[in-house]
């Protein structure tokens, strides 16, 4: 149960990311990256997307909150926004609801985490620029 609990979360992430990634995207009126538009100052380093949703980019990231939902992503090749780490996942399990109570022992999600990787759920690629992410396998 626990496991199915950690892989919900992930998706859950995944669909954040996914939203406040493409509402930053908009920004961009460029065909650069969204980290090289940040750079060039094509797209403000933070401010407000949607009026009530906050982002402050970061090296390779961004930093999201909307309501009571906090989200740190960094970037993987080609503005891919579904990577993730335990760190990630456990700032954005801090603004989740009491659905995920059982996941906020850290050393049991480390524990499902690893299983995840062993049983081949998710994997880590070692994609540039964040080479310390995992992905979550496809049809899974």
């Amino acid at each position: 149960m626990y496991k199915e609990l950690l892989l919900k979360l992930i998706k859950e992430y995944i669909s954040c990311a996914n939203y406040v990634c493409s509402l930053l995207k908009e920004l961009n009126t460029t065909s650069e990256s969204i980290l090289r538009a940040i750079k060039i100052k094509q797209i403000p380093k933070q401010g407000y997307l949607d009026k009530d949703i906050y982002y402050n980019a970061h090296g390779v990231g961004c930093y999201f909150e909307m309501q009571n939902i906090k989200i740190d992503i960094d970037f993987g090749p080609n503005d891919r926004n579904d990577g993730f780490d335990v760190h990630r996942l456990m700032t954005f399990l801090e603004s989740k609801g009491d659905e995920f109570n059982a996941l906020k022992d850290e050393k049991a999600f480390q524990e499902n985490f690893k299983i995840l990787i062993n049983e081949g759920i998710i994997f880590n690629p070692c994609w540039p620029p964040s080479e310390h992410l995992y992905y979550l396998k496809e049809n899974k």
